[in-house]
């Protein structure tokens, strides 16, 4: 996105989470609600949202960040919502889209990395470790749906068997 467009939608108090969820983008949506928090700790920020989703573990950090913040914050979906960054909506204190928004959750997965030189027990190893995180981060956004939700964990396992969830 454009820095003067971004600059002036911050100036309307306006945070703009576009893209792919990673670290660098992490970094300037939490600069960003640290500006308006520090600028007015009673003001609602409003928090738009256009992504594909992106790193589980960036996603709860901003999930974090929102939650601690004094101010209200808004999320409106305009496009995409999809995976991490439905969790990261979750946070919010007021959720909106617009009608043709897409809205995404899908089980978690993860990719190994090996190299050439790795033995059968070193594969084994990474993939062991590998799932353990996978389990981790699935708990993590049966907690965060759950607690957004109202829904007990059995009641949400039971929507999304059927396909039915959405908040």
């Amino acid at each position: 996105m454009d820095g003067v467009i971004q600059k002036k939608l911050l100036a309307r108090r306006v945070v703009v989470l576009y893209g792919a969820i990673d670290s660098n983008m992490a970094e300037r949506v939490i600069n960003d609600l640290v500006t308006l928090v520090f600028e007015d700790p009673q003001k609602d920020i409003i928090l738009l949202v256009d992504s594909n989703g992106g790193s589980a573990e960036e996603s709860f950090r901003l999930y974090d960040y929102i939650r601690v913040l004094p101010n209200k914050v808004i999320g409106i979906v305009l496009g995409n919502c999809r995976s991490a960054a439905f969790v990261i909506l979750q946070a919010c204190n007021e959720k909106f889209s617009t009608e043709n928004s897409i809205f995404l959750m899908h089980d978690v997965s993860a990719s190994i990395s090996y190299k050439s030189g790795d033995t059968l027990i070193d594969l084994q190893e990474k993939i062991a470790i590998r799932h353990a995180r996978t389990k981790e981060i699935e708990k993590q956004i049966i907690t965060i749906f759950c607690k957004a939700s109202g829904l007990s964990e059995e009641q949400l396992h039971d929507l999304e068997k059927r396909g039915e969830y959405s908040d």
